[in-house]
């Protein structure tokens, strides 16, 4: 058993299983790749943060951080980026067509990202 500890110091559960593990390796893969070959851009929130900072390391004056967002969205569809923006941001990445990878993915050669109804970090 797994579990995530939240601010207000609750706990959610999320059972080991093999599925799970598998998305998280593939996961904590791209991640480490992605920040190894320093493809790893600024992804400010998708909404502007009015009356608070939401992203600190994005919006570090407070004025806003709309400049941080319109460079992520130009490049985010870059074949370097593509893998990564499946994973944070799967809704913005067109799907490819259906085919069987015999892998137990969802038929892309992508492992579900879980809790997002999503496709992680292709195989």
């Amino acid at each position: 058993m797994y579990w995530f500890v939240r601010k207000d110091r609750r706990r959610v559960q999320l059972p080991l299983t093999d599925g799970v593990q598998r998305v998280y390796a593939a996961t904590v893969g791209l991640l480490a790749r992605s920040l190894a070959a320093g493809v790893f851009p600024p992804r400010a929130p998708a909404t502007p943060d009015h009356g608070w900072v939401t992203c600190p390391y994005c919006n570090p004056d407070g004025l806003g951080h709309s400049d941080v967002r319109s460079r992520w969205e130009a490049k985010r569809l870059a074949p370097q980026l593509v893998d990564y923006t499946r994973l944070v941001e799967p809704a913005a990445v067109p799907p490819v067509a259906d085919e069987d990878d015999g892998g137990g993915g969802t038929g892309d050669g992508h492992i579900p990202v879980l809790g997002t109804g999503g496709r992680g970090p292709r195989r």
